[in-house]
């Protein structure tokens, strides 16, 4: 029976094993420690490390964070529900041609550099967070837009054709069928988006968009390593945990 195949590829998608996130743990308690304590453990070690060149304490770190982790979030978001959307749309419609012309769209969107286009932005909408998130959401457009296609179109042919012949719609089989199977591809390319934004929002701060780059660049400018680890330790450990558990959800 073709609805059998059907059922036992779906129930595999769900997943039922438990999934575990102790590494993930880890990473987040580490980047909690550092976002809340930093300043005092640099000052704990001062007779080890010798006196920052800077004043640290100076940077809110835990303000930089949110600022930083609200530019990721509101381009991301946007990056998702336009690529997803639209990708959903050309594949249960049967737009090919509309979708050629999106991915063509999208990969001039990636290939072209963040800085670059930001620089171009600024112009335009002036200094600050506008500019950073639309270069931001332009970029992450592309991982998931591909994803997303990719995803919905991994069905395996017999599994297809099993859903065809249960008579279902291209809408059914996409909520049903589509959607389930593919949501590795689809975690991935929302995956993907995140972390490549997480590392480029901190370009933001050559613009005025505060976040984690202003104590990095900083730090650049005065040849401070301390400083410059005040920001691009978050940045690094956010990007491992986001990557960690969007990939174990993947799995």
């Amino acid at each position: 029976m073709p609805n059998n195949a059907l059922d036992k590829e779906l129930k595999r998608s769900e997943k039922p094993d438990r999934l575990s996130f102790k590494s993930e743990l880890v990473l987040l308690m580490l980047l909690i420690l550092i976002v809340l304590w930093f300043d005092s453990g640099i000052a704990f070690l001062e007779p080890w490390i010798g006196k920052p060149i800077s004043n640290v304490g100076l940077w809110d770190l835990k303000a930089l964070f949110v600022q930083h982790l609200s530019i990721v979030l509101i381009a991301t978001t946007a990056s998702f529900l336009v690529a997803f959307g639209l990708g959903s749309i050309v594949h249960v419609g049967r737009f090919d041609q509309l979708k050629s012309n999106l991915l063509s769209f999208c990969g001039f969107g990636e290939t072209f550099p963040t800085a670059a286009m930001i620089a171009l932005l600024v112009p335009l909408l002036g200094y600050g967070l506008e500019s950073v998130v639309i270069a931001l959401f332009v970029y992450g457009l592309m991982p998931i837009y591909i994803n997303t296609i990719q995803g919905l179109e991994s069905i395996p042919k017999q599994i297809s054709e099993a859903a065809d012949g249960m008579g279902l719609t291209p809408l059914q089989k996409y909520l049903t069928v589509e959607l389930k199977m593919g949501r590795p591809y689809i975690l991935a390319g929302i995956r993907i988006s995140l972390v490549v934004n997480i590392a480029a929002a901190t370009i933001g701060a050559v613009v005025g968009a505060g976040g984690l780059g202003m104590p990095i660049m900083s730090g650049i400018r005065i040849f401070d390593p301390i400083l410059i680890m005040k920001g691009a330790l978050p940045v690094i450990l956010l990007a491992l945990l986001v990557d960690g558990i969007f990939r174990k959800l993947e799995s």
